[in-house]
């Protein structure tokens, strides 16, 4: 069922959306304006105890789902990602627009997988990642001083259809980082870097 409404994120003084099992969305609009200190929309594991966390291959443990509607997120705050999850990223439709304008900050991130697809036809997925920042200059970045990024991933990328344009600025940026496997059966995927 396709849901509804806009939810308009103004001013966070961290993350705009939180969750601590699994993000899904089937429709509606999100906004989350320039003001939200900490990432934009952010699914993490679910810890049961102090050490044991839900199985993520029996739970969506700190996945996403994006299944349609619209999210527009403008992220300035240095280091923060627009959408960042802890497990697997499953984009099927919707249309996504990121500007990431925060020294060292990301489109979309993740620690697992990230698959992009089109589920209908009627709801395509259109991705837009404009990627502006420099550098991170915060102290606990002074290790790994990162440029901004439009999406980075430690897993796999997977894509079969869809829409997805990533643009960055500035010298030795990434617009897409997969630090797995990348594999590609349909879709449009773009990556362009300007100085």
């Amino acid at each position: 069922k396709r849901s509804t409404g806009t939810i308009n994120i103004l001013k966070a003084a961290n993350d705009a959306i939180h969750v601590g099992q699994y993000f899904q969305m089937n429709g509606g609009t999100i906004n989350i304006d320039k003001n939200t200190a900490g990432d934009g929309i952010q699914a993490e594991f679910m810890y049961l105890d102090d050490d044991v966390t839900l199985d993520p291959e029996k739970e969506d443990n700190g996945k996403i789902f994006i299944k349609g509607g619209k999210i527009n997120a403008l992220i300035a705050s240095q280091d923060c990602k627009a959408i960042k999850a802890d497990g697997d990223i499953a984009i099927s439709g919707g249309e996504i627009t990121i500007n990431a304008n925060g020294n060292g900050s990301r489109g979309i991130q993740t620690d697992l997988n990230m698959e992009i697809s089109e589920a209908d036809a009627n709801v395509p997925t259109l991705i837009t990642i404009v990627a502006a920042g420099a550098r991170c200059t915060l102290d606990e970045c002074s290790n790994d001083p990162h440029r901004c990024m439009g999406i980075k991933l430690d897993g796999n990328l997977t894509v079969t259809g869809g829409v997805t344009k990533v643009t960055n600025t500035g010298s030795k940026s990434r617009g897409i980082k997969v630090g797995g496997k990348y594999t590609k059966t349909g879709g449009v995927v773009e990556a362009t870097i300007t100085q």
